[in-house]
């Protein structure tokens, strides 16, 4: 009888200690964790390319065209918490798109 009494207890204590740490575990929604990059994400593929002639389309060298233009390399941005810290003339330009 004790020893049931015992195992009770011990099955009600890891009952808790998993849902107390289940209910925290996640405190921070993920759109606002800087390490999530991403959810749910499709990544960008270009499906249409253009070239100059049919012997450079058939050749299908993205990098020969002279439509085609990397992404790749370094970004010049300006990170500000909220909208109004950034710039005036790009504030404006935000609230023109709104």
């Amino acid at each position: 009888m004790k020893n049931l009494s015992l195992m009770k207890k011990t099955f009600l204590f890891l009952v808790s200690v998993l849902l107390a740490s289940s209910a925290g575990a996640q405190s921070v929604p993920e759109w606002h964790d800087p390490g999530v990059p991403a959810v749910n994400k499709v990544y960008p593929t270009a499906e249409f390319m253009s070239y100059t002639d049919r012997e450079s389309a058939q050749a299908d060298d993205y990098s020969a065209s002279p439509y085609y233009r990397s992404l790749n390399g370094t970004w010049k941005f300006r990170w500000v918490r909220e909208v109004w810290l950034s710039p005036p003339k790009r504030i404006r330009h935000i609230f023109s798109l709104i």
